[in-house]
């Protein structure tokens, strides 16, 4: 009986997994009995040991992968009774893989290898559950000028962005990833703060702020500006309507018109068009349209209405023409008829003589015309002034020994004739300094008739009279010096003696 009679033991070689040959030694207790040995060789073998695992993964950040790091994966062993422990390398070696690389709580399969052949799984996978993250990100834009277009938008081709989990760049896909506005902070022309957002699409990355801020120049827009007259041709004078043509969204306060002729008055009418009224003569007056505001790059744009002149008549049977008492204007009067406007400008003296003579002499855009007044009626013969040849002598104004200067003025006429023959006094001076000028004499040759205005009216005066320059007509910042004599025929010669 083992234990009465005797004690056994036994032992492998080694504690491998293999047959073996296992010595058994035998020692007796009871002395009754001998034995030949008490050593016995025999085999056996050693099989290996049958285990379990389980397997926690911890949670990963998006990475696009379904890897999983060997790092995050925590392995328990058991022989179904007691926790077993293994070195990782070792006796085993473990992977693990993610059913899907997107965010979100996914199922990760685990798998074992064992390196020890001691030990046998009776599975070598394990499945559990972890959590991808979402990847945190942040951006930075860059936004290129563009031209002004009234607008403060930015079109997306014109935004470039980049991603970064704080390490590294990320490549992402505009439109499958996420999409981008912008808006300038103003349209106005100019460098401009830029609000950049992003809206993810894909929900495995998240951004820590959705708006960048930066800066981007709105350059000013070339733009062809054209400027069209309603009538490039004008018989008479009159209004003119000129349009500009520009982008719709111009400020038109920023634009203006002005003439060749700086005495012409161009309105802007706020609308792009600008009207101007012209009158009856024949010339050419050259329009230009400049621009002051900063949106638009804009050349300076022109262009030209010829007005022809025409000899304007009183209309009586279409009119009998109440005349008001008259404006006087340096030297002459404007009447305007109550009835239908007609303005005309009458030379008028204020003497007896000259009334008789002038009364019913007018004067607009070189004809005479009749005109009734309460006053007195006179007819003066209709004379167009093309009929009439006016010669200025070619030689600058002279100085004699007397301190004199003369210029003189020739009038050729055929039968009786009245008018007026005028200079401003810059054109009587020449280079003369007016503040040197103590008087004036005029004279004429031949039988003519003499007189001159001033802001009394018509004076009369003699031949070789001598008046002092303050009985000069000043207007408008000019000295006009209007003379008026009668040309019985022929030819008469005007002399103005300048005493200095």
């Amino acid at each position: 009986t083992k234990g009465t009679d005797y004690t056994v033991t036994a032992e492998f070689p080694d504690s491998d997994v293999s047959t073996q040959t296992v010595t058994v030694t035998v020692t007796l207790i009871n002395g009754n009995y001998v034995l030949e040995s008490f050593i016995y060789r025999t085999t056996a073998e050693i099989t290996a040991l049958g285990l379990t695992f389980t397997a926690d993964v911890l949670s990963k950040v998006y990475d696009g992968t379904t890897d999983v790091d060997d790092s995050a994966i925590t392995l328990t062993f058991s022989d179904g009774t007691n926790e077993v422990t293994l070195t990782e390398g070792t006796d085993y070696t473990v992977s693990a893989v993610y059913d899907s690389a997107e965010v979100g709580t996914q199922s990760v399969t685990v798998t074992v290898t064992l390196l020890n052949s001691n030990y046998a799984l009776t599975s070598i996978t394990y499945t559990t559950t972890s959590t991808i993250a979402e990847q945190g990100l942040t951006f930075t834009a860059d936004v290129s000028s563009k031209v002004y277009d009234g607008t403060t938008a930015v079109d997306s081709s014109a935004i470039t962005l980049t991603f970064t989990d704080g390490t590294s760049e990320v490549t992402l896909t505009e439109g499958t990833d996420y999409t981008v506005s912008a808006v300038y902070a103003s349209e106005e022309v100019g460098t401009q703060s830029v609000t950049v957002t992003v809206t993810m699409l894909n929900s495995n990355y998240a951004l820590t702020s959705y708006t960048y801020t930066t800066t981007a120049t709105i350059t000013a827009s070339d733009s062809a500006v054209t400027v069209t007259a309603g009538s490039s041709e004008l018989t008479g004078g009159g209004s003119v309507t000129l349009t500009v043509s520009a982008p719709s969204d111009v400020d038109w306060s920023e634009f203006t018109v002005t003439c060749s002729d700086s005495s012409i008055t161009v309105t802007n009418n706020g609308d792009g068009t600008f009207t101007a009224v012209l009158p009856d003569e024949s010339k050419t007056y050259t329009f230009t349209v400049s621009y002051t505001g900063s949106s638009y790059t804009i050349a300076d744009t022109v262009c030209t209405v010829t007005v022809t002149g025409t000899a304007v008549e009183e209309a009586v049977t279409a009119c009998n023409h109440v005349y008001d008492s008259g404006v006087k204007k340096g030297m002459y009067y404007v009447y305007t008829c109550t009835l239908c406007g007609d303005t005309y400008e009458v030379y008028y003296a204020n003497d007896s003589q000259w009334s008789a003579s002038f009364w019913g002499l007018v004067h607009q855009y070189g004809t005479t015309s009749s005109k009734t007044s309460s006053a007195s009626t006179s007819t003066a013969t209709a004379v167009e002034i093309e009929d009439i040849e006016v010669e200025e002598s070619t030689a600058d104004v002279t100085a004699s020994s007397d301190s004199a200067y003369t210029k003189t003025m020739t009038i050729d006429a055929t039968g009786s004739y009245w008018d007026q023959v005028s200079l401003t006094l810059g054109e009587l001076l020449g280079s003369i300094d007016p503040s040197t000028v103590k008087s004036i004499t005029i004279s004429a040759s031949d039988d003519f008739c003499i007189g001159y205005n001033n802001a009394d009216g018509w004076i009369q005066t003699d031949d070789d009279d001598e008046f002092e320059l303050t009985d000069i007509s000043f207007e408008d910042g000019v000295y006009y010096l209007a003379f008026v004599g009668r040309i019985e025929s022929g030819t008469t010669t005007i002399t103005w003696t300048i005493n200095t």
